[in-house]
């Protein structure tokens, strides 16, 4: 190492002539000297050397001088290359710009002094060492140290004193300490004279706390002359026969916890009065209940150690709710008192309360959580009400329950309006939850959906529901929006899109009546016969399709008059027997539609327009009147006069009137031209054919 470094200081030297270098010369204590140039420094100094000069250095010695509170053992020097030490306290360096630092390492040493008061009260021993009077010592800084006290025989260990130790002035404390030594240290150990304690208890034998050390009597203690000592004693506690005892007061006047000075110049006695412990225990039937003893009621328990001969009080609450919110009355004490009493302890006790309780209507629903009213007072279940026995308790439940606009809890089976309390009795009520299944059909008129099973649109939930639509007539099912079968989870909505169908009621006649006459006007009425409505252009021949539809009888087209949704006009051939027939109607793009129709000879009808003529006539225009005097053509009118076979009468409110002529009309196919004259304005027209009467018109309401 010696020749690394002089090689580094050779070699540097090469490059720098009468260069100043700075050096700090420092110590590794606060405080610790040393000298530079035969000059004294306590603190670290920084020195501007020309690079090369020689310079001395010296360090206190190596060993205790045993002088001086704090000294300092010399270890070594280094410098700030970190490559070179030295344990020689005096050293001669040469300034160089690469020695910048020189430090003196030191362990530091205190002084630990004992100062006794009283020599021969006692010794003190500190490790392996033992000291009975005064003595100096050093131990090096930070050690750990453990005094022990010893007092002698009289004496008593009062306590340790310092103005810089880390614990306590005069005063008892405890003959061990341990503590870490940092400074000069001067520690005066306090003993006194001791003085005989006799401790005793009333009776004999029982246990005291001394400073918090449990102590068993009869015991004599030295104890310190005028110092404190802190007194107390367990209670209750038992004797050597099993009896308990409770603490009363100290001979000296004091209770538990008491201060006691030692102000005796001699022995002395202290002593600890008890008075014979009694146990009371205090039950509830049912158990749990409250009690109130010597004026509280938040006792963890009712059991007590009384003293023999006091005066207690206690109490039962006439009424209370235990636990669960139950009612309970009192009865009676077990010993037969009433509710409050004033106990005289004179042997253990041990009673009870007694309660009886009144019968409970508990009102519970699932859910729960619901609002019920019981005898008028609104609750949420569960509800739990006492009465007394006998009593008529009356409860209203809502009979459904709205969730949402959707969605609803209905009551299963409705609670009995009154109930008669004699004994415990719990109410259930249970709500099923529905949910709203909304059907709805297109068009509106399209038809009416019905579900199974029929309810008033709600249903269980977790349950099926099947719709099923009836179309109205002249509609049928073209699809439902969803499978018609819903399971009810939640709540559901179903769309039936209905389509139009022709339908037909059947053929009446055309001017009112149910039967037609062949050679009349009859119509198909229904729905959606036609796209459309329509006129023949041509009266004769009228069309055999028109608006592409056509009406068969035996598979002969008929004659068209007209076509509309709502009815076809047609006029019958000629050859049409009596009885029911059955006509087939066919339009365009929908499915073949067969009409009944009921066929007689003569089957009148009167229209309801009457055209009135100047000379006091009138025309009605009828149909079904029968067979004319010449044979017309089927779907042509009369090509000239043609007038009925049958007899004709008008009846003008019921006045019979003989037409002037009853011919077919030779403009419109099927209809026949009544001319009947007049003396006054009638309100009412009817016509007879043969024997069968037409329908009448109202002519105050129209016809005109």
């Amino acid at each position: 190492m010696a020749r690394s470094l002089f090689a580094l200081l050779f070699f540097a030297s090469l490059h720098a002539q009468n260069v100043v270098s700075s050096v700090r010369i420092q110590a590794n204590a606060p405080g610790a000297p040393f000298l530079v140039d035969g000059v004294t420094y306590t603190a670290p100094a920084s020195f501007l050397w020309v690079q090369g000069s020689k310079h001395t250095l010296g360090a206190a010695p190596s060993e205790l001088q045993m002088t001086k509170p704090v000294e300092y053992v010399f270890q070594n020097w280094a410098d700030s290359t970190g490559l070179w030490n030295t344990n020689s306290p005096q050293i001669t360096v040469a300034a160089h710009p690469l020695l910048t630092q020189y430090t003196v390492t030191y362990l530091v040493y205190n002084r630990f002094e004992l100062a006794f008061h009283d020599a021969g009260a006692g010794r003190i021993e500190i490790g392996n060492s033992s000291f009975a009077s005064n003595a100096a010592t050093y131990f090096v800084t930070g050690a750990d140290l453990t005094l022990r006290a010893f007092p002698s025989p009289g004496w008593i260990f009062t306590g340790w004193g310092s103005e810089t130790a880390p614990f306590g002035a005069t005063g008892r404390a405890s003959t061990f300490i341990q503590f870490k030594l940092t400074a000069p240290m001067t520690v005066r150990p306090q003993f006194a004279r001791a003085r005989t304690a006799r401790l005793r208890t009333n009776p004999a034998g029982l246990e005291v706390y001394v400073d918090g050390t449990p102590v068993r009597t009869p015991v004599d203690q030295d104890w310190a002359h005028l110092a404190t000592y802190r007194l107390a004693a367990p209670s209750p506690q038992s004797d050597s026969g099993n009896r308990k005892w409770l603490f009363d007061r100290w001979s000296f006047g004091g209770g538990q916890n008491s201060a006691y000075t030692v102000n005796d110049h001699g022995d002395f006695t202290v002593a600890a009065n008890f008075l014979r412990a009694r146990t009371a225990i205090f039950e509830t039937r049912p158990a749990g209940l409250r009690l109130s003893i010597e004026g509280r009621e938040n006792w963890p328990v009712y059991i007590f150690d009384w003293a023999e001969g006091s005066t207690k009080t206690v109490a039962a609450p006439l009424e209370q709710l235990d636990a669960t919110g139950r009612k309970w009355t009192f009865k009676e004490w077990s010993n037969g008192g009433t509710a409050s009493q004033t106990v005289a302890v004179t042997g253990d006790i041990r009673w009870k309360a007694i309660y009886e309780s009144q019968p409970r209507l508990t009102v519970e629903s699932e859910p729960s959580a619901l609002a019920v009213e019981i005898d008028g007072a609104s609750c949420l279940t569960p509800c739990r009400v006492d009465r007394p026995a006998g009593s008529a308790v009356a409860i209203k439940a809502p009979s459904s329950i709205a969730i949402s606009e959707a969605s609803r809890l209905d009551l299963a089976v409705a609670p009995e309006p009154s109930i008669a309390l004699s004994a415990d009795r719990t109410v259930r009520l249970t709500y099923i939850r529905r949910h709203r299944l909304t059907t709805r059909v297109s068009p509106d008129e399209g038809g009416v959906v019905r579900t199974t099973p029929e309810t008033d649109g709600f249903f269980d939930a977790g349950t099926w529901a099947v719709a099923a639509v009836t179309p109205n007539p002249g509609f049928r099912l073209k699809r439902w929006d969803a499978d018609p079968r819903v399971y009810m989870s939640e709540p559901r909505a179903l769309s039936a899109t209905m389509e139009r169908v022709p339908w037909t009621a059947g053929v009446r006649n055309a001017a009112g009546p149910e039967t037609v006459a062949p050679g009349s006007r009859a119509a198909v009425v229904g729905l959606h016969l036609a796209a459309e409505t329509r006129v023949a252009e041509s009266h004769s021949p009228l069309p055999q399709t028109l608006g592409g539809v056509v009406v068969l009888w035996r598979d002969r087209l008929l004659p068209i008059v007209s076509v509309s949704p709502e009815e076809i006009q047609i006029v019958p051939p000629w050859d049409m027997p009596e009885g029911p027939q059955t006509l087939i109607v066919r339009r365009d793009g929908q499915p073949e539609l067969a009409a009944s129709a009921t066929v007689a000879s003569l089957a009148p009808g009167l229209f309801a327009h009457v055209h009135d003529h100047a000379d006091g006539t009138v025309t009605l225009f009828a149909t079904g009147v029968g067979r004319y005097d010449r044979p017309l053509l089927d779907g042509f009118a009369a090509p000239g006069l043609a007038c009925a076979v049958e007899k004709i009468v008008a009846l003008a409110d019921g006045v019979e009137i003989a037409p002037e002529s009853a011919c077919a009309s030779t403009t419109q196919t099927g209809v026949a031209v009544v001319r009947v004259r007049l003396s006054e304005a009638p309100r009412r027209l009817q016509l007879r054919v043969g024997e069968v009467f037409s329908n009448a018109i109202d002519l105050a309401t129209g016809g005109r």
